[in-house]
C-alpha cells in the first residue's frame, strides 16, 4: 500500500501576486504529483482559487487552502518562522499591513519592533490618508513589539489599562511618540521618535482568530478618533497573563488581569467590531474612501 505523503512546503517569502508566489506554485505541483486524492481534484479551479487566496490573505493561507482541498486528513503545511508583520499589496489603493501573532527572544523583539515601526513611519511618508491594519489572523504572543511598532498610528494619551482582581491597574500610555507601561518608558521604544505625519484613519480588521495579544492590540486602538473596526467577533481571550516557571521544567500562565480600553470599558469576553461583516477588507476600503474623499 502506497504510504500517505505529507505535504510539507517551506515558505520563503510573501508576494501578493500568485504569479510571483513560487511556494504556492510548488505546493500545487507537488500535491498534484504525490497526493493520494489527486484524481479527484479540479486542479485548474484549485489553482485559480489559490491565486485569489494569495492576493487576499497571503501564501500561508493559500498553501493551507491547497492542503484542505486534498481532503485526506493527513497532509499538512508547516509554516516557517514568520516576521512580526507583512506590508501587503495595497487593497483598493489603500496600504495594508498585517500584524501576526509573534514571540521571540530579546534581540528578535528589538529587530521586529524596529521593522514594524519603520513600516509605520513609511506610511506617513507616503502621504496616505488611511491604512488597513489587519489583525484577523493575529493569535497573540508578545504584545509589546506589536504595540510599540504600531505606535505611530496611535494618538497620544491613555490607550488602556490592565486591571487585576485586587483592583490595581497599570496604565498603557503613549507620550512623545513612546509607549509607557505603569508609568515607565518601555525598553523596546526606539531611541528616536517617529515622524509627525501618519495616516489620519485606521481601518482595523479582526475576526475569530484574533486572540490574546492580538485582541489587546485592537482594544488599545478602540475609541480612538479616526479608527473603525471591521470583521467578526474576536476569540474572547483578551486577558493578560502572569507566568511562573515550575520545578519540573514546565511553566504555568494564569489569566491575571482584564484589558480596559481608553474609555474605561473592560473586556473579559469577545471584542465586537464596529462593522460586522464577512467581507472586512471591502468594507474597510469603502469606509476609507468615504472619509478620505474618494482616494488614499
Amino acid at each position: 500500500m502506497r504510504p500517505l505523503v505529507a505535504l510539507i512546503v517551506l515558505l520563503v517569502s510573501f508576494s501578493a501576486d500568485a504569479s510571483d508566489s513560487p511556494s504556492v506554485e510548488k505546493a500545487i505541483e507537488f500535491a498534484r504529483a504525490q497526493s493520494l486524492n489527486a484524481a479527484g481534484v479540479d486542479w485548474q479551479k484549485l489553482e485559480e482559487d489559490a491565486q485569489r487566496v494569495v492576493s487576499l490573505d497571503g501564501e500561508d493561507a493559500a498553501i493551507r487552502f491547497v492542503v484542505r482541498a486534498l481532503g485526506d486528513n493527513h497532509s499538512f503545511y508547516r509554516a516557517p518562522a514568520r516576521p512580526l508583520h507583512d506590508v501587503l499589496a495595497p487593497y483598493e489603493g489603500f496600504p495594508r499591513v498585517r500584524i501576526h501573532g509573534w514571540s521571540g527572544p530579546l534581540e528578535a523583539q528589538r529587530h521586529s519592533t524596529q521593522s514594524l515601526r519603520s513600516s509605520m513611519d513609511g506610511l506617513g511618508g507616503s502621504g496616505s490618508c488611511g491604512v488597513i491594519l489587519d489583525l484577523a489572523a493575529n493569535s497573540g504572543g508578545n504584545l509589546w513589539p506589536m504595540l510599540i511598532g504600531a505606535a505611530p498610528l496611535l494618538s497620544d494619551g491613555l490607550l488602556g489599562r490592565f486591571r487585576e482582581a485586587n483592583g490595581r491597574s497599570m496604565a498603557i500610555e503613549k507620550r512623545d511618540g513612546a509607549i509607557f507601561y505603569d508609568g515607565a518608558r518601555h525598553f523596546l521604544n526606539p531611541a528616536s521618535p517617529s515622524p509627525a505625519s501618519a495616516p489620519r484613519y485606521v481601518a482595523l480588521v479582526v475576526g475569530p482568530r484574533t486572540s490574546s495579544s492580538g485582541e489587546i492590540l485592537a482594544i488599545l486602538f478602540r475609541g480612538q478618533e479616526g479608527v473603525r473596526i471591521f470583521g467578526e467577533e474576536t476569540s474572547g481571550q483578551s486577558t493578560a497573563t502572569a507566568t511562573i516557571a515550575l520545578p519540573n521544567g514546565g511553566s504555568l500562565s494564569v489569566a491575571s488581569s482584564v484589558t480596559v480600553d481608553r474609555n474605561g470599558t473592560a473586556f473579559a469576553a469577545r471584542l465586537s467590531p464596529d462593522v460586522r461583516t464577512s467581507e472586512p477588507l471591502r468594507e474597510a476600503a469603502s469606509w476609507l474612501r468615504s472619509v478620505c474623499g474618494g482616494g488614499p
